[in-house]
């Protein structure tokens, strides 16, 4: 299996390690979110961990996109 890194993947990389599939999803106590409830610390824990997600998915987004474009050019 090839090493990939992140600033020199590119989507013809991926595309043979990626398989996904749409299955629905059990009502679990885990995915109903609305009765969970959070003390203020984990809150804020919370929005840290969601923020770091969106900057990094960001990044990855726009790497994958710049890769794209590259190989349809």
């Amino acid at each position: 299996m090839p090493k990939l890194t992140f600033f020199g993947i590119s989507a013809s990389d991926l595309k043979p390690l990626i398989h996904l599939e749409e299955r629905a999803i059990a009502n679990y106590p885990w995915t109903q979110v609305e009765t969970l409830s959070l003390s203020e610390i984990e809150q804020q824990q919370l929005q840290v961990i969601v923020s770091r997600l969106l900057i990094v998915g960001h990044s990855f987004e726009q790497k994958l996109k710049k890769s794209i474009q590259r190989e349809n050019n």
